[in-house]
């Protein structure tokens, strides 16, 4: 599918402080600013005027106290393979959520599972 739409600005951000500079940049020149994961359920139809970024952070970090675990990901990550690290981990609890397209940063935004 051929789609001529086209955006003013594109930046692939892959740390916090890039995300930073990003959004300072957008601010300045007084730009629109859209948030776009994977990209798996967006479609342009016409030209957008703003600064498209591309959340590409990356990192997974399990930390575990007493009955507890907590799990920190970087909003970059792919959401079929957290889930998958997490079922090798033995931690239960999110394996109904497998095989949903996108990025973790886009989970409470699609509100996945719901």
């Amino acid at each position: 599918m051929g789609v001529s739409a086209k955006t003013s600005f594109f930046v692939e951000v892959c740390t916090i402080a890039e995300l930073g500079e990003a959004i300072q940049f957008a601010e300045e020149k007084g730009l629109e600013i859209l948030v776009l994961g994977g990209g798996s359920n967006t479609f342009f139809i016409k030209d957008f005027t703003g600064l498209v970024l591309h959340i590409s952070i990356l990192g997974k970090k399990f930390s575990s106290r007493e009955d507890d675990i907590l799990v920190k990901v970087a909003a970059g990550e792919n959401w079929h393979a957290f889930v998958l690290k997490c079922v090798e981990m033995g931690i239960g609890g999110i394996e109904n959520l497998s095989l949903i397209p996108g990025s973790v940063g886009a989970a409470p935004i699609q509100n996945i599972g719901a």
